[in-house]
């Protein structure tokens, strides 16, 4: 389960134990990130989206950097 929003953290929790399993922070990438979107891509990786036009593939074994970044998009990711 993942959660997100207006802090620049997403965090993934253990639905079971209701503990945090890792947080992905957002605001070294861009100051301003709002959490809009999140999508379970496999039980590993997920994709966040948001206002700031960019998409982000993190990975739950791998929470300093995101796996990539996608940028381009001329208006917010809904």
């Amino acid at each position: 389960m993942a959660s997100g929003g207006m802090s620049a953290i997403v965090t993934v929790w253990n639905p079971e134990t209701g503990k945090v399993i890792v947080t992905f922070d957002h605001s070294e990438f861009e100051t301003t990130f709002v959490c809009q979107e999140i999508e379970w891509q496999n039980p590993k990786q997920l994709v966040v989206s948001g206002k700031s036009k960019n998409i982000y593939l993190w990975n739950v074994d791998q929470a300093e950097r995101p796996v990539q970044i996608w940028s381009g998009h001329h208006a917010e990711i809904l």
